[in-house]
């Protein structure tokens, strides 16, 4: 009677402990679905009346980059932002969480009007000066830095008038 009893228990425990393994594994493929899940950003297209004029694309071996943002010296341009999942799928992260910043090529333009308030973000960009330079853009979350772009290409071009 005491050895079908101790079979009896332990076979139970078992049953219990592989049981608790399925649950664990199951809950675990479950956050594809979590409201909590971020898309984590590999590279950010800018878009210039809805087409993309410049791209990067940050991978492990090399990164890539296409395009240039280019404007009229004495004009400004207006630009969107949309940053890039690992399938390459557009997205613009929570505005209440993150914003952009920009660095570089302060002598030849200036960036301005930069709105991480809604989705997409946007910003303007100023020629002041002939020439070729690069700058780099930064996305931040909730105050620190989370994804930051190589240099990018910018030139601005001497007026027609």
């Amino acid at each position: 009677m005491k050895n079908s009893f101790f079979y009896a228990a332990e076979t139970a425990v078992y049953l219990l402990l592989i049981s608790g393994m399925f649950i664990s594994c199951d809950n675990s493929t479950g956050s594809d679905h979590d409201d909590d899940h971020e898309q984590e950003p590999i590279g950010v297209r800018i878009k210039s009346n809805g087409q993309g004029v410049l791209e990067y694309i940050a991978h492990q071996s090399n990164s890539t980059t296409t395009g240039s943002l280019s404007v009229t010296n004495g004009n400004t341009n207006s630009y969107t932002v949309v940053f890039l999942d690992e399938d390459l799928d557009e997205f613009t992260p929570e505005p209440d969480e993150h914003t952009i910043t920009f660095s570089g090529a302060t002598s030849i333009a200036t960036f301005g009007n930069i709105n991480s308030d809604t989705a997409p973000f946007s910003f303007d960009v100023t020629g002041t000066a002939e020439g070729s330079s690069t700058f780099r853009l930064t996305m931040n979350h909730q105050g620190a830095a989370e994804f930051v772009t190589v240099d990018l290409p910018i030139s601005v071009t001497s007026s027609s008038n």
